[in-house]
C-alpha cells in the first residue's frame, strides 16, 4: 500500500483559515486543499491510507499525510484532501438544474457500485451533512473517515447496504427542499378535476414509496420519486422518514 506524506516541523501554515469543526477532527482550508487535524489517532488509520490509494470522482479521500517532526504513526497529525465548494442537499440553490442533478445521482450510484465491486467499499458515516452538491453540479461525499473496506465480503450484500445507506440520508432532504419541489412540473397526477392539489392521493404516495424503497437499492428512482413527490410537504411525512433512520 502507497502512502503520500509530508514530515513537517512546524504546522502553524496548515492552520490559519478555519472551515468546520468535527468529532474526529478540525479542518482548514489550504490553497484549493483542506487540512484535517486529527483530535486522536483515528481507529481506522489502515482503511484511511487505503482509501488515499483508491481513485474516485465521488468520494473525497485523503491525498497526502502529514506527520510532525518524523514518520510515525504517533506523530500523524492529520491529512490533506481536496476543497469542495457548493451546497448542502438540503440548501440547494434556487436555480437548480433538477435534470442535471440526477443524472449526477446517477453517476454516484454507478461509482458507489464499481467502488463497492473492486474494493469491497463500506459507507459508515452518510449523513445529510457529508454530502455536497459542488458548483459544478457534482454530488461530492466528504469526511469519509470511517469508511471501511471488506474486498472479501459479498459485494451485493455491501452495495445493498451502501444504497440503503445514501438512499435514506437523501429521502429526507429531497421531501423537504422546497428548492426541488419548486422545480418539479410534472405535479398533475396529484390534482384534481378543479386543478387543486389531492392530498390524499399525495399521502398514498409517499406512503407507496417509502414502503418501496426503503431496502431498495436503485437510489435513481427513489430520489426521482421522492423529488416528484415534495411538492407537498408536511410534518406527518417527516415522522415517518425519521422512523426510518
Amino acid at each position: 500500500m502507497n502512502e503520500k506524506f509530508k514530515v513537517v516541523n512546524n504546522y502553524d501554515y496548515l492552520t490559519k483559515d478555519f472551515i468546520a469543526e468535527g468529532q474526529n477532527g478540525i479542518c482548514y482550508k489550504y490553497n484549493d486543499q483542506v487540512f484535517k487535524k486529527f483530535k486522536n489517532k483515528p481507529m481506522f488509520l489502515f482503511f484511511l491510507k487505503a482509501l488515499s490509494n483508491i481513485n474516485s470522482n465521488s468520494l473525497i479521500l485523503p491525498q497526502e499525510f502529514i506527520y510532525l517532526n518524523e514518520y510515525n504513526s504517533k506523530n500523524i497529525l492529520g491529512y490533506l484532501m481536496k476543497y469542495v465548494d457548493g451546497s448542502k442537499l438540503n440548501n440547494l440553490p434556487d436555480l437548480i438544474n433538477i435534470k442535471e442533478l440526477f443524472n449526477n445521482i446517477d453517476l454516484l450510484e454507478k461509482e458507489i457500485k464499481e467502488l463497492t465491486i473492486e474494493y469491497g467499499l463500506l459507507l459508515k458515516d452518510v449523513h445529510i451533512d457529508n454530502i455536497i452538491y459542488t458548483n459544478n453540479n457534482e454530488i461530492k461525499i466528504i469526511d469519509n473517515d470511517n469508511d471501511v473496506l471488506n474486498p472479501n465480503d459479498e459485494a451485493y450484500d455491501n452495495y445493498r447496504y451502501n444504497m440503503k445507506e445514501l438512499g435514506l440520508t437523501l429521502l429526507p432532504a429531497f421531501i423537504t427542499n422546497k428548492n426541488i419541489s419548486n422545480n418539479i412540473l410534472s405535479l398533475d397526477y396529484y390534482k384534481d378535476e378543479d386543478n387543486n392539489i389531492n392530498m390524499e392521493i399525495y399521502n398514498k404516495f409517499i406512503d407507496k414509496i417509502l414502503s418501496k424503497y426503503k431496502d431498495k437499492e436503485d437510489i435513481v428512482n427513489l430520489v426521482f420519486d421522492l423529488a416528484k413527490a415534495s411538492s407537498y410537504y408536511s410534518l406527518n411525512n417527516n415522522e415517518k422518514i425519521k422512523k426510518l433512520k
